[in-house]
């Protein structure tokens, strides 16, 4: 267990003991947060999580890498607790503003961990698993200097995103349906992950 009194948060053995031997305790206390905060950001994170571990394993990473990545796809909605949970919780389509006000978790989840995460990795991971290769995505609108934990992560957080039932959506979106609307917008990932995931993860 991860020594911390109390703390139950359901994330695998390995990421309890990676969080535990980088000393990371805030990160437990902000993960501990989000599940009684918004169970449902916490699963879709403990989801996104593990299908990044499965590309990573796919791609030939170390045992290290695999559980840093999954730490990164665990972490990368973090900054949805400084959204209100209103809006979170909120049935139907989101407005302009409201889309745009969810959108800040991005930095609000890179600012919350800058103080005690150490990995670049998992950092910029979640600040830019909503960049795309395109340009076309946020905060930053880059489309070079993206990292490969990043590319990971955002495979996961659209096709788990995309198919599990949320609060704004009346149903989700078949495994199927997903696959091809990811195929349509190929031009905002990395191909060959892009192929990897679609063929081998899902």
């Amino acid at each position: 267990m991860s020594g911390i009194p109390g703390y139950e948060p359901g994330i695998g053995l390995d990421l309890e003991e990676y969080f535990r031997k980088t000393q990371q305790e805030k990160v437990f206390n902000l993960l501990k947060c989000m599940k009684k905060y918004s169970l449902e950001t916490f699963e879709h994170s403990v989801a996104v999580a593990e299908l990044s571990g499965q590309m990573g394993q796919r791609l030939g990473y170390t045992e290290d890498d695999i559980v840093r990545l999954r730490a990164a796809g665990l972490l990368h909605d973090i900054g949805k607790l400084t959204i209100p949970l209103t809006l979170l919780c909120k049935k139907g389509e989101l407005t302009k503003k409201e889309r745009e006000q969810i959108q800040t978790h991005v930095l609000a989840g890179y600012t919350l961990l800058l103080p005690c995460i150490s990995d670049v990795n998992i950092l910029l991971a979640v600040r830019q698993h909503h960049e795309r290769l395109d340009g076309t995505g946020y905060p930053d609108g880059i489309s070079k200097g993206i990292t490969d934990f990043a590319k990971i992560v955002m495979l996961a957080d659209v096709y788990d995103g995309m198919t599990r039932q949320r609060t704004y959506r009346s149903e989700s979106i078949s495994e199927v349906l997903a696959k091809k609307i990811m195929e349509k917008d190929k031009a905002g990932y990395e191909g060959e992950y892009l192929r990897i995931f679609l063929k081998n993860i899902v």
